[in-house]
């Protein structure tokens, strides 16, 4: 039986490097289904954006404008567990 069907993790990935964000996405996009956002903002729109947990991975700078990585990571935390 092949596993050629079977999903890959879905990975949002954060950082506001975009060389950076550019050179993970490449490295992971054979293990990952890679969602990426170059800050912690649009990070928590794109999780809203999706059913709760869709992600299986959320991997997050923590130094970024307009939102970082702590912020962020507490407003989804709040979103998707309460």
């Amino acid at each position: 039986m092949s596993n050629s069907h079977v999903e890959k993790p879905k990975l949002l990935l954060v950082n506001d490097q975009i060389i950076v964000l550019s050179n993970l996405r490449s490295r992971l996009a054979n293990t990952f289904a890679v969602t990426t956002a170059d800050n912690g903002f649009l990070a928590l729109q794109k999780v809203q954006a999706h059913p709760p947990c869709y992600f299986d991975v959320i991997l997050m700078d923590l130094n970024m404008p307009i939102m970082d990585g702590f912020e962020s990571a507490d407003k989804i935390n709040n979103y998707l567990y309460g």
